[in-house]
Order: C-alpha cells, then structure tokens, then sequence
C-alpha cells in the first residue's frame, strides 16, 4: 500500500430507504475513487437516482454486513483491489484517499489492515491529540479503506450482526490477526450517525445520539456478542454507558429497556439476524 496508483479503489455504498440528498454525499467522494457500486437495503428499486453507478437491489433489508459483502465481492468481480465503505449519510470533506496514502507512506512497515477518516459530527468532533495519525482499538466502518488483500485474509463481515458492531467486530478480527486500525487524522468525513438531541442543563448545553428502540436491541445484543467472544471489557463500558444514556436522558425509557433486555436475551440464546418479533 505505498502509493494510490497501485490501487483500483472502489467505494461501496449501504443504502436504506434513500433521499435524493444521499446523490450530494455521493458526488463528495466518486472523483476520488475509481468506481461506485451501490447495495440497494430498501424494498423498492431506486436505480432511477443512481443510473450513473453500479446499483444492485436487495429488494428487503438484508443488514448491513450482508450488502457490504455483496458490494465487495462486486468490486473483486470488476477486477478492483482496493475498497472503501461508505454510509448513505457520509461525506467526504476532503480527499480522505489522499491523505490516506499519506499517512500509509510515513507509516511504511506498520501491518495496516484498515485506515479511517477523523468523524466530525454536529454534536462532537473527535480528537487528533495533534497527530498526523494515530492507532485505534475500534472504529465505524465509514470510509474505511480495506484492500482486498487484507479482506481475503480477514473474512466476510459477520451478517449474523445485521447491524450496529459489525465494524467493530471486524476491528477485533484485524487486531486478532495482528494488524492495526489506524486514523489519519487529516482525514475528515462528514458524518450523521442517530438523531442529534439537545438539553439544556442549569449553564451547560448537552448534545447527544438518540436512535430508534431496536437499534438500541442490536447495540445490546451485538455488544454483549462482542464482550462475550472477544474478552473486551470495553465493550461492556460502552453497553453501560448505553445503559445509562437511556436511563438519564430519554423519554420512553420503557421501550428502550425492553428492547435491550430482548437483546441480551437473544445473545444469550445465539439468536442473531434480523430481529424477530416474539
């Protein structure tokens, strides 16, 4: 990975019930990879939007593993070594691949397996520490770069997930295998993960993250599968810290727990997949 022209990079977009705004993020990044390639989430087809990429319609939610697997082995198909995964409310605000390769050149020698972007989000910005990049334990799967190498030797995204930790699971197979997780830190990507809530507390102003209950049931029962197969008491830090976000902060606590308690109940029972209603 010492230099962008070795590489055929292509950027494989999840979509899920799409706006046409998603185009806006797309055209943020298409200049800087070679091709495009679409997994279409939703129940109807919306290659009216995106006939000037690759679209493959699902035609029901699979998860999000299951159209990240699609899409990369469409990209190995078209002959492309190289991929960067993409969130449909992502963008780029500035040439990510670039400064990736930058850092790749300074970090020659390191075992590499993914290379992500600084997230700036509307309620928080992460920090640099002043480094051009550092190593990270865990990170979102938005624009992060693989090779098709590295994904060869790593294996599919876990579909048994569906969704939330599928990125972090992934993180755990690199680090099991010896690679590192690095974040370039002059990389920014634009990103939208849950609805931005505010609170105002006596002179401080509070924002944060809220999403529907039964995200909150695959947070639960992803992290626990997490904590519970890989020893990370981190995961577990961050299941309490959940915990105590709803507890403290959101209305409809009810359907929130329940919806968590499902989750442990299902992790427990080795049910994964897409939630079942029972």
């Amino acid at each position: 990975m010492e230099q962008s022209t070795n590489y055929r990079i292509a950027a494989i977009v999840v979509l899920f019930n799409p706006e046409k705004s998603v185009l806006t993020n797309i055209s943020s990044y298409e200049k800087y990879v070679d091709t495009v390639i679409i997994v279409d989430n939703s129940f109807v087809n919306n290659q009216s939007y995106f006939s000037n990429y690759s679209y493959i319609p699902l035609f029901t939610n699979t998860g999000i593993a299951k159209a990240l697997n699609v899409g990369i082995y469409e990209a190995i198909k078209q002959g492309y070594n190289c991929f960067v995964t993409m969130d449909q409310d992502s963008k780029f605000e500035n040439n990510i691949i670039e400064e990736y390769f930058s850092v790749i050149r300074k970090a020659k020698g390191r075992k590499i397996g993914m290379m992500v972007p600084r997230y700036i989000y509307d309620r928080a910005k992460s920090s640099d520490r002043g480094k051009c990049f550092q190593t990270i334990r865990l990170a979102m799967q938005s624009a992060a770069m693989i090779t098709v190498e590295v994904f060869s030797e790593i294996g599919d995204f876990c579909e048994d997930l569906f969704v939330d930790c599928v990125d972090y699971d992934y993180c755990y197979r690199l680090r099991n295998k010896g690679f590192e997780i690095i974040q370039c830190n002059e990389a920014r990507l634009n990103h939208h993960p849950a609805e931005t809530k505010l609170i105002n507390f006596l002179f401080f102003e509070l924002k944060y993250g809220q999403a529907s209950p039964l995200r909150y049931y695959y947070q639960s029962r992803n992290l626990m599968y997490l904590f519970l197969r890989y020893k990370d008491f981190y995961t577990l830090v961050i299941f309490v810290l959940k915990l105590l976000k709803v507890l403290l902060l959101f209305n409809k606590k009810t359907d929130y727990l329940k919806m968590m308690a499902r989750g442990l109940v299902d992790c427990y029972a080795n049910r994964f997949g897409s939630y079942v209603q029972r």
